[in-house]
């Protein structure tokens, strides 16, 4: 990319200015749209936003330019809850349904999600990766994709989103084995930052997904649930009760569930495409989550059965005809999702020991503004600082451990860079709590 960039003869440029935190109640219809706008990058950042006048008056004469040709301009589609990497179809299962055959039916007789995990598990690597850049342009594989295509993957493990047929007699061992086995080795090879659950009758319990969610939890993953999808589960307080990032799907969730997803600051992640693709009728009560003042999220569930499209456009189609929100509210929760999803440095604060230590206090110094960020751990112990491009010395201070500090971290490139900070013990640990990795 050019030194310098300028975007301009923009119809609609819109910027969705405003708090860096995701969008409740009216702030979902503010777009914040510059009528014929345009706009400066610099060094790969945004630098500056307005007017044709404004902006075309100030620039290098040696800056690359864009013209959007009177088109409208946003910023590009967040989308929150993908299965982008799967082996085979299930195109069958669609002519099923189509003839009255239900959803839980197909799953019942090893169809539906299992069906795709038996494709899954015989591909290779190399055959999911070739598969997953096929969808891109339309755990080792996603970071993979993350390096070796333009879009930026998050990796969720989802060991927990169906039993497979050798542990159908044993949930609970299969459940023993996710918390044992596998999200510890996810755990040390860093293959995901979120752990998920599908909460749902005859799949895992309200209980199983405490058990797995809370051992997640102490790895330092950040939390999700598929909450409620297929009926009133108890998925949506279940993710009130222990704080997850988001609560996904939601379509039974009722006032109760809502309510408690509000006090505990849970975000819903409604996926329409999902209950078109069901050829259900039961959305989502996004009226009734948006007037509660949750911060709602807009995502395609992109997946080989039930919802077989990568089209962000098709849902925020479906949020304006079946979730009766207006276009301004699709937009917001298609583009404006958690801070988690910001460029910025990520990573966890840890003692020599390897156990995570919340509530770190973290300072980023950019060298270039001089300009200070401070944020604090988390619970878990990890951390996301959302931060320009730049050069920074970072300086991590805890009670009880020795000041660490690292100089001249360059922050280069879009996406998150990850560094943890091992600290060494200082004076005796007194009002410090840590959680065991």
């Amino acid at each position: 990319m050019a030194k310098n960039l300028l975007i301009t003869n923009c119809k609609q440029l819109v910027t969705l200015a405003g708090p860096a935190r995701p969008r409740v109640g009216a702030e979902l219809r503010e777009l914040s749209i510059i009528q014929d706008g345009a706009m400066l990058v610099s060094d790969g950042s945004i630098d500056r936003v307005g007017s044709r006048q404004q902006i075309e008056s100030t620039i290098a004469s040696n800056a690359q330019v864009v013209d959007a040709g009177g088109r409208i301009v946003l910023p590009g589609f967040i989308d929150a809850h993908t299965h982008p990497v799967f082996a085979g179809t299930r195109a069958d299962e669609f002519e099923e349904r189509a003839t009255g055959v239900s959803y839980q039916e197909i799953a019942a007789r090893g169809g539906g999600i299992q069906s795709t995990v038996n494709h899954t598990r015989a591909a290779s690597v190399d055959d999911l990766i070739a598969l997953g850049k096929r969808y891109a342009q339309w755990f080792r594989a996603i970071r993979a994709l993350d390096e070796q295509t333009p879009l930026r993957y998050v990796p969720t493990f989802l060991g927990a989103h169906t039993f497979p047929t050798e542990y159908r007699s044993r949930p609970d061992a299969y459940v023993s084995l996710v918390i044992d086995e596998m999200l510890p080795r996810v755990a040390r090879e860093r293959l995901a930052e979120f752990c998920d659950v599908f909460c749902e009758q005859n799949v895992f319990t309200t209980e199983q997904a405490w058990r797995i969610l809370s051992a997640a939890r102490c790895h330092g993953f950040g939390l999700r649930i598929h909450a409620d999808q297929l009926s009133l589960s108890g998925g949506a307080t279940l993710a009130a009760e222990l704080g997850t990032a988001t609560a996904d799907h939601l379509e039974h969730t009722n006032e109760q569930g809502i309510a408690a997803m509000k006090e505990a600051g849970v975000q819903p992640v409604l996926l329409p495409g999902s209950v078109y693709a069901l050829g259900s009728s039961r959305y989502p009560a996004a009226r009734a989550m948006i007037d509660a003042g949750l911060a709602l999220v807009l995502a395609t569930d992109f997946n080989p059965g039930s919802s077989p499209t990568p089209s962000m456009l098709m849902v925020l189609s479906l949020a304006s005809t079946h979730l009766k929100m207006t276009v301004a509210e699709s937009i917001s929760g298609a583009v404006v999702t958690s801070q988690r999803d910001c460029d910025g440095i990520r990573g966890r604060v840890t003692t020599p020991e390897g156990w995570l230590i919340p509530r770190a206090r973290i300072n980023f110094l950019n060298r270039q503004t001089k300009k200070n960020t401070n944020i604090e751990t988390d619970e878990n112990g990890a951390y996301h600082a959302c931060l320009a491009l730049g050069t920074y010395d970072i300086t991590v201070t805890s009670t009880g451990f020795k000041t660490a500090k690292r100089k001249a971290i360059k922050f280069e490139s879009s996406g998150s860079l990850t560094i943890d900070f091992p600290m060494k013990r200082g004076k005796p640990v007194t009002d410090q709590a840590i959680t065991q990795l």
